[in-house]
């Protein structure tokens, strides 16, 4: 037996008599008035206020959901517990997980401690697997059970080396630790925290280059300003910038346009005769809705036809160089911008021909390594148009404090703040701070300066889903198969941004995202479409979406497509840029299939996009020693007459959309679950793909010379169904 139980004459012409009369009439009106209101405050008090009747309802209706969800699912092990008894070989765990989608089971997630979350009829439960007791926790709100990244990675329950989910802690005073920075010619004492802030700020396009700065250290002082150590107040609070580690100078740039002007941020023309790049200040937040390039008003951002200010940089290490890195990616309050020439084949001087240029916001590397992300980028060919990107990172603070306050003032020497009282306000919190966003902390909604929010890992219950018309990539064959399946592909990317870091990212990024999608929506029966209707579905699998959805390359040869990337023999300065044997590290993954025992060498797109691992590569470092020198060609130089057979997708960076393209730009920077190698002639650059202002691009995750690079995005999902 195997039953389950489911269940206004002008003044002077008036007498005084009839005045004294209206005038009681008029008071007693005034009165009776007031009384009403007191009565209809009360009144509406006692309906809606905290303790009225309205909230008294929606309180009992709440209490007779919960009582009857509790009942529910009360009847529902009491019937799981018969079968127990009935056969011993019954298993809660293996009857829960394999009836997702059946008897009112919508999702679970066994904790691996003898406890699952259960989602069962719109409800969340924790269940002990082995009494068969639970917790009620609340409606699932249609996204199921909660899950953090590590339980959607199929490893056990254990964290995967170069995976994590972008962080998105409060915003609020944290306990970062703090040393000795500097020292100030007034004598106060700079400190700088150890750690980055647990939350990251994503800057987007020329709005977050011009405004981010600010933003980042009104962010900072916010948080960190109501600080006290040894009894004294913060002075200021502020984000790092590039000089609290390089000494610095600017001068002017000699290059010069030939008639040839552009557009240039607004801001820049604020500081022409400064090092305002990095120091500069706006005194307010400059909202650049117009970014068509005519200039009205100061309050736009670009100007057209004018020549951009071109400076140049020589920075020497300070004391503090050894400070730089934490571990992970943290901005630094410095804006630059460079500039590509192009000499026309060599028949224009490298000083009268622009070709593009760049504003960027530099940061500090997950290997400690200053850098520099591109926000945005004009066009070439001289338009005023250009391109938007977004980056995240976490802040670094540097506070200010009295000379007095800090005993011990040597460089890297530790202090420790005085304590501060979380859920405290005002002055009883002793400095600490608590916001849901900046626009909050900071009272200003600044465009395109953004928290974080990306939450743990769930099913999105509002995403939609379109159907691929042209087709779409079978992971379970690598073929395209239109004949047994339908390829449904989301409206929108997911709120949850992956961070993939370092060799290990390259390694484990596309099984990590892959398996995540399949975690979250693989189970699914029924999906809403983009136009409102449903439609029930058998999901065979499903995935983050690949380079391979949206481009074609069954017509293109091996030359065009992966193949062969030869040297130019004719060119003389090969011989100074041959890789040395220390700037062959590559990715383990990548040493792999560069073997050939596992690679169609005959089409070699095969294998580095798309390449199957069953189980992710759990070194740390992710890197073989060096490429052993039988695989000397694989992606770097060691010798000016070998043959470099470059076995990478390479070229196919370059190429555009030829299939579904009405898919791709979805106003969201997401993830591609494909790799590419850009092979340079000094070094090689192991990338992922993604999508990023509507286009195609690669995110950089880790450099032939051992350079650990760290970057997050979006996953899109990709619903394979059968027919």
């Amino acid at each position: 037996m195997n039953k389950k139980i489911r269940k206004a004459e002008s003044l002077t012409a008036v007498h005084t008599s009839n005045l004294s009369e209206k005038g009681i009439t008029l008071i007693a009106l005034v009165v009776t008035i007031v009384v009403l209101l007191i009565l209809a405050g009360v009144s509406i008090n006692l309906v809606i206020g905290d303790n009225g009747i309205i909230t008294k309802a929606k309180q009992a209706a709440s209490a007779t959901e919960e009582a009857s969800a509790k009942n529910d699912m009360e009847l529902f092990l009491t019937g799981l517990r018969m079968d127990k008894e009935l056969d011993a070989s019954f298993r809660l765990a293996d009857y829960l997980s394999s009836n997702i989608g059946n008897e009112g089971i919508e999702d679970f997630l066994n904790n691996g401690d003898g406890t699952a979350q259960v989602a069962y009829k719109g409800n969340k439960y924790s269940v002990n697997l082995e009494d068969y007791t639970f917790e009620y926790l609340g409606k699932t709100d249609g996204i199921g059970v909660n899950r953090h990244i590590k339980q959607v990675l199929d490893n056990n329950n254990e964290d995967v080396p170069g995976i994590a989910m972008v962080e998105a802690g409060e915003l609020e005073t944290e306990d970062l630790g703090w040393k000795v920075l500097s020292i100030n010619d007034d004598g106060t004492v700079n400190l700088i925290s150890n750690n980055n802030t647990g939350f990251e700020v994503s800057l987007s396009g020329i709005n977050g280059y011009t405004n981010g700065a600010k933003a980042l250290n009104e962010i900072c002082s916010k948080l960190y300003s109501g600080l006290e150590i040894n009894g004294k107040k913060v002075l200021s609070a502020r984000s790092a910038n590039q000089e609290d580690f390089y000494n610095v100078t600017y001068k002017a740039n000699n290059r010069v346009y030939n008639n040839k002007k552009k557009i240039q941020a607004y801001i820049n023309t604020l500081d022409v005769a400064n090092n305002g790049f990095s120091t500069e200040q706006i005194t307010d937040y400059i909202d650049a809705s117009n970014t068509s390039g005519v200039q009205a008003n100061n309050t736009q951002m670009l100007l057209a036809n004018t020549a951009p200010v071109l400076k140049s940089v020589s920075r020497t290490n300070k004391n503090t160089i050894s400070m730089l890195g934490t571990g992970n990616n943290y901005w630094l309050t410095t804006r630059w911008m460079y500039s590509t020439y192009d000499s026309t084949n060599g028949t224009t001087p490298y000083t009268e021909d622009l070709s593009y240029e760049g504003y960027q916001m530099n940061y500090v590397r997950t290997d400690g390594a200053f850098t520099s992300a591109t926000l945005f980028q004009t066009a070439k060919n001289y338009s005023t148009t250009g391109s938007n990107a977004t980056y995240n990172c976490a802040l670094r603070p540097v506070i200010t404090v009295s000379a007095d306050s800090v005993p011990d003032k040597t460089i890297g020497a530790s202090v420790n703040t005085d304590p501060y009282y979380k859920g405290k306000s005002g002055a009883e919190a002793h400095g600490y701070v608590k916001a849901d966003s900046i626009a909050s902390l900071l009272g200003i909604d600044i465009k395109s300066v953004n928290k974080i929010n990306s939450g743990l890992p769930t099913k999105e219950a509002d995403m939609t889903w379109t159907k691929l018309t042209d087709g779409g990539y079978d992971s379970l064959t690598g073929e395209f198969d239109t004949s047994k399946y339908d390829y449904y592909i989301a409206d929108r990317a997911t709120s949850l941004q992956m961070r993939l870091t370092g060799a290990a990212g390259y390694n484990n990024g596309v099984l990590a995202m892959d398996t995540v999608c399949n975690n979250l929506y693989g189970n699914l029966t029924e999906i809403k479409l983009s136009d409102e209707s449903t439609k029930k579905v058998k999901v065979v699998l499903a995935r983050n979406a690949k380079f391979e959805d949206f481009y074609d390359d069954s017509n293109l040869s091996n030359g065009t497509y992966g193949g062969i990337w030869s040297t130019n023999a004719n060119d003389s300065t090969a011989p100074n840029k041959i890789t040395s044997t220390n700037n062959r590290y590559a990715p383990t993954l990548f040493t792999q299939y560069e073997g050939g025992d596992n690679l169609d060498t005959s089409n070699p797109s095969k294998g580095y996009s798309d390449a199957k691992i069953s189980s992710y590569i759990l070194s740390n470092a992710g890197t073989s020693s060096f490429v052993s020198n039988d695989q000397k060609n694989s992606y770097a130089y060691e010798k000016y007459d070998a043959d470099p057979g470059l076995k990478v997708i390479y070229n196919a960076y370059w190429e555009r959309a030829n299939r579904n393209t009405a898919r791709i730009n979805i106003g969201r920077e997401y993830w591609l679950s494909s790799r590419c190698v850009n092979a340079n002639w000094d070094s090689s650059i192991f990338r992922l793909r993604c999508v990023s202002g509507g286009s195609f691009t690669t995110s950089r995750v880790f450099y032939s010379y051992a350079a650990t690079l760290s970057d997050c995005r979006s996953l899109r999902p990709v619903l394979q169904v059968s027919k």
